[in-house]
């Protein structure tokens, strides 16, 4: 059957069906990428973004924990030694909150992976630490400072960058994941408007 012999009204229903799929495929694609936007806006927002944040208060804390305990073992008095051990114990504890702030944040395999090499590496530094603190406690800074370089906390650095590397990868693969979003999305709609 031909086109031209349709009439009027039946030219008008093909027409307004065809516009009716464009407008449907339209829409079921800006949807899906409005998915795509919102499910990778969500990553940043609920994860990468405050699992980078506790990480840098993980390294800040983990810097204050040495910067005291090497002022321990400089000091030339035991009030000195007593203020920079205590000091040194808020940011262990500190430390170990932050460990637990980060835990409901962990979402994948890899980053649980990084994730306990960091609490591995800090109870190894911690136990690495504990003659020298003993020594301090003691009165002994010749020892101490003998032990300082031994108990230093590379690994420790070295967890911790693995953990942000981690992260700011899969923050650059939601933000990946919304540029691809967004140009297919105008691609849908510019196709549609042709």
């Amino acid at each position: 059957m031909k086109t031209s012999k349709w009439t009027i009204g039946a030219r008008l229903i093909v027409a307004f069906v065809a516009l009716t799929l464009v407008i449907a495929a339209t829409s079921v694609s800006g949807m899906m990428q409005l998915s795509v936007l919102n499910q990778a806006a969500d990553d940043l927002r609920d994860n990468r973004v405050p699992s980078l944040k506790v990480i840098a208060r993980l390294q800040n804390a983990v810097s204050e924990h040495r910067i005291n305990i090497s002022g321990a073992v400089i000091a030339t008095d035991d009030a000195s030694v007593k203020e920079r051990l205590a000091a040194a114990a808020e940011a262990a504890a500190q430390v170990d909150g932050l460990l637990t702030a980060y835990e409901p944040l962990v979402t994948e395999e890899e980053e649980r992976g990084h994730f306990e090499g960091v609490k591995v590496a800090w109870v190894d530094y911690l136990a690495r630490n504990e003659p020298l603190l003993a020594d301090l406690r003691t009165g002994d800074q010749n020892e101490a400072r003998t032990l300082f370089a031994a108990a230093n906390r590379e690994h420790l650095l070295r967890e911790l960058d693995d953990l942000i590397e981690f992260n700011s990868a899969a923050a650059a693969a939601s933000g990946e994941k919304t540029r691809s979003a967004a140009e297919n999305g105008m691609t849908v709609l510019t196709a549609a408007m042709v």
